[in-house]
């Protein structure tokens, strides 16, 4: 799957592209746990992942578990209103699906999605678009988390 990814930034690279990375955490996971066990976590995890496949429909797209509670979506030829878009669908799709969560405020599993869209102004890594998703998911968690914020990479 690395190759498949660096391929893809490589190929968006050279054709001056949009290239678009979404970082999403599940919210209060470690209290899920906690409440409802590790085997619970885990389906509610494939459900998540469920949600994320659906959201995205291009044979482009790419959607990764990175980390624990954490997944990448890599969104090549997709610009601030596609990412705004697929980060609409998610959470939308989750509130529709409605998994219980008790310990949430929201009495339901939700997601803080950081999401970064890169416009090839200067030359930066994949790892460097990674790190910019990091702080934008920060940005989301810091602002109340269930929520998406997009920033650029340049």
């Amino acid at each position: 799957m690395d190759l498949e990814v660096a391929n893809v930034f490589k190929q968006a690279s050279r054709e001056k592209k949009p290239f678009s990375l979404l970082m999403l955490d599940l919210d209060f996971f470690k209290l899920y746990n906690d409440q409802y066990g590790h085997p619970q976590g885990d389906a509610c995890l494939k459900i998540i992942a469920d949600v994320i496949e659906r959201s995205i429909h291009r044979p482009q797209d790419i959607a990764i578990r990175y980390g624990g509670e954490e997944f990448l979506v890599i969104l090549p030829y997709t610009d601030f209103e596609g990412v705004k878009f697929i980060c609409d669908r998610i959470s939308t799709e989750l509130e529709t699906i409605n998994i219980p969560h008790v310990k949430s405020i929201w009495g339901r599993a939700t997601v803080s999605i950081g999401g970064v869209i890169y416009e090839h102004q200067n030359n930066v890594s994949f790892n460097d678009l990674v790190n910019c998703a990091d702080e934008a998911l920060y940005a989301a968690k810091n602002a109340g988390r269930n929520c998406f914020r997009l920033s650029f990479c340049d």
